[in-house]
């Protein structure tokens, strides 16, 4: 039988003693929730994992992380959860999304060349251009009576200095909003007619709220997945940021040709625990 877990039993003094950034940033006088971390214990499911893991000392070299299978299981879950047929051939696997926005715009846009970017957004969508210099064309979302929208008109008509990339954030960061198929195939067509690559961070697609659902951009044609790489990770849904594992996966092999060019070691090794 699943342990349960009493979400309304989380100890002040518990969370202090964390060495995480979270918590420690700041005086003890503040209630840190600056950062998308969770407080609650975690799953079950994870923490046995874990804990068998440690007990058998098992924290050494990992084996290469494609063989252990989470291609496949990626796939699995994208089928299951969103009706998503991803191609596990087609995945490369990092340290965190954040990684792949940057390894991303260095080899999958030329250098000068501009990036699409909706407003408001988390900080490293803005850091990713502007530290590969690539100028940003901000494309603010519109705030309205039933949250934020795409300004189609605006993206139509303010593009300038010929973009190559257009960085997608769905479920949105900071609004919640998960867009809607009609907003992705309009999306869609204007990715399609103006040649941008698109990166897709998917990061909060288990965390919509009740009544919606995620739509992997990816899955809207397969002209759209051609020109498309979406970025994802278990670390914001099961809040296991710590763990260090990510995925990317590429709609052509042409784009994932590409995004090789910087070698796997320069990317950093990946962690057995998150691997596990």
């Amino acid at each position: 039988m699943a342990q349960s877990t009493d979400f309304d039993c989380i100890a002040l003094d518990d969370l202090r003693r964390r060495r995480g950034e979270k918590w420690s940033t700041f005086e003890a006088d503040v209630l840190p929730a600056w950062v998308a971390e969770m407080d609650f214990p975690l799953a079950a499911p994870i923490r046995d994992v874990l804990e068998e893991s440690l007990t058998g000392a098992d924290v050494g070299y990992p084996r290469d992380a494609l063989d252990e299978g989470i291609p496949e299981v990626f796939a699995e879950r994208m089928a299951k959860r969103f009706d998503w047929a991803a191609d596990p051939s087609r995945v490369e696997l990092l340290s965190d999304v954040v990684q792949g926005m940057y390894l991303g715009v260095q080899t999958l846009s030329s250098p000068g060349s501009g990036v699409v970017i909706q407003t408001p957004i988390y900080p490293p969508f803005l850091l990713a251009a502007s530290e590969n210099h690539r100028p940003i064309i901000e494309n603010r979302l519109l705030h309205t009576d039933t949250g934020y929208e795409i300004d189609f008109d605006s993206l139509r008509r303010d593009l300038v200095g010929n973009p190559e990339m257009f960085f997608l954030c769905n479920p949105h960061n900071p609004s919640g909003r998960a867009l809607e198929r009609r907003e992705l195939e309009t999306l869609a067509k204007l990715a399609c007619e103006h040649g941008w690559v698109v990166l897709s961070d998917e990061i909060h697609a288990d965390l919509v709220y009740p009544g919606k659902r995620h739509i992997p951009f990816a899955s809207i044609s397969p002209e759209v997945a051609e020109r498309t790489v979406t970025l994802t990770s278990a670390t914001k849904a099961f809040n296991i940021p710590g763990l260090r594992l990510a995925i990317a996966h590429f709609g052509s092999a042409r784009l994932q040709e590409r995004f090789n060019q910087i070698p796997s070691h320069a990317r950093g090794g990946l962690g057995l625990l998150g691997i596990h």
